[in-house]
């Protein structure tokens, strides 16, 4: 409970202050590739879920939220995201900043990021 609270106060926190965050995924989530097999050639949906959390609920994602949300596997700053982001999808850092810094403070919102120390 008290990373969620902290979560959502990091939520909140400037631009600035989101790059050098250092966050990861909730703890025991876990990342799963959906494939419906009535539907031949659809792409996979993904969904987080967390089998070790009472509260927490399962929730789909698209393909591009799940690699950003991996890319956080570990923990890592923000600012460090948007560097593999830009390098994974080919566009300048300026680019992907935006992106990686709307996703960081939604995925807080909503429990899917966490903060994490810098001594983890």
């Amino acid at each position: 409970m008290m990373a969620r609270l902290s979560a959502a106060q990091q939520a909140s926190d400037a631009d600035s202050a989101l790059l050098s965050a250092r966050l990861a995924p909730m703890p025991g989530a876990r990342l799963s590739a959906e494939l419906d097999l009535d539907r031949a050639g659809q792409r996979p949906s993904f969904v987080i879920r967390y089998p070790r959390d009472p509260v927490a609920n399962d929730m789909e994602m698209n393909e591009a939220g799940a690699a950003l949300l991996e890319l956080f596997s570990g923990g890592r700053d923000v600012a460090a995201v948007v560097d593999a982001f830009a390098v994974g999808c080919g566009r300048s850092v300026e680019e992907a900043e935006a992106d990686v810094v709307a996703f960081a403070r939604d995925a807080l919102w909503r429990g899917l990021l966490v903060p994490v120390s810098s001594e983890a």
